[in-house]
């Protein structure tokens, strides 16, 4: 990620494109287009007028809590792209393994499924829930 620039605007105007309506515990979503991957970007005009892209849920997480190692991945617990909530439940730290085994999840492989399915102009079986991969409370008798 490029360096977070000293101009004090910089973090006042991308936190001006932060939702937070919705309250503390709920998803803080980006207000601009998504990219094509559907995550949020932020453009910001660097030294000599070079324009520096930042992920925009890696920024806000970087901003709150900067990373530990620059090798670390921001992470959607909440599973939602546009996400810039560093509260818990929402963006994490994680490593390359930590992001391949979150989307390896039964409950994220229906949604990228889903969601290819939606840009191909098909509707999906039906809306998965999280309840519905969750093991852990599933009746064993």
């Amino acid at each position: 990620m490029k360096p977070i620039p000293d101009d004090p605007n910089f973090v006042r105007r991308f936190e001006a494109h932060i939702d937070r309506s919705a309250g503390p515990s709920a998803c803080a979503l980006f207000d601009m287009a998504p990219g094509e991957d559907g995550y949020g970007t932020w453009t910001w005009t660097g030294p000599n007028g070079e324009r520096w892209k930042y992920r925009a849920h890696r920024l806000a997480l970087t901003l709150a809590d900067p990373p530990a190692s620059p090798g670390l991945y921001a992470l959607h617990e909440c599973n939602t792209r546009m996400c810039c909530n560093t509260t818990e439940g929402h963006l994490y730290w994680g490593t390359a393994l930590d992001n391949a085994a979150d989307r390896d999840r039964p409950y994220r492989r229906w949604q990228i499924r889903n969601r290819r399915l939606a840009a191909d102009g098909q509707l999906g079986l039906f809306t998965p829930t999280a309840a519905m991969f969750d093991t852990s409370t599933a009746d064993r008798t």
